[in-house]
């Protein structure tokens, strides 16, 4: 359960619920895998059937992220079902995910995760510009999605909370 707190904090009081939160996940690994595959196949293609040929490193980049996700994919939804099946162990995964402990350490870890980020593209944005502007406008839209989806969020989840 280590390093799955991002994508598992949860309010199941039961494991009738957390049941269905996991069965829920399990459609979202579908996605991945589906989305991995996608991002896969577009790197031979590109490489093969069109005139438009990637560096040897971008093929290796782009394939190597989409078998990464369908590995991901497929890991996780191994996982959720073994969970499934087994009474005992989906207690023990739903009392990992509830603990107050684990909710506030993946809460911290989030927030200094988003903080590095946000510095990490902002000097991108700012060395960027001198060698490829392209890559300082790109920082730029990021941080304004970024920015956006926090508001837009925080807005919503306020009124809704």
């Amino acid at each position: 359960m280590r390093g799955f707190c991002l994508f598992e904090i949860t309010k199941a009081q039961n494991n009738a619920e957390y049941r269905k939160k996991l069965e829920n996940k399990n459609k979202y690994m579908w996605l991945v895998i589906v989305i991995g595959l996608i991002t896969a196949v577009i790197a031979f293609c590109t490489e093969f059937f069109t005139d438009r040929k990637l560096d040897d490193f971008m093929l290796w980049v782009y394939s190597g992220v989409g078998v990464g996700l369908v590995a991901a994919g497929a890991v996780m939804l191994i996982r959720n079902r073994r969970l499934l099946q087994d009474e005992t162990k989906l207690k023990e995964a739903r009392l990992k995910v509830t603990d107050e402990r684990n909710v506030e350490i993946a809460s911290k870890s989030i927030r200094i995760a988003t903080i590095t980020l946000v510095a990490a593209i902002y000097a991108v944005f700012l060395i960027g510009g001198f060698f490829y502007p392209v890559v300082s406008k790109f920082m730029v839209l990021l941080l304004l999605v970024f920015f956006l989806t926090y508001y837009i969020a925080h807005s919503i989840l306020e009124k809704r909370m």
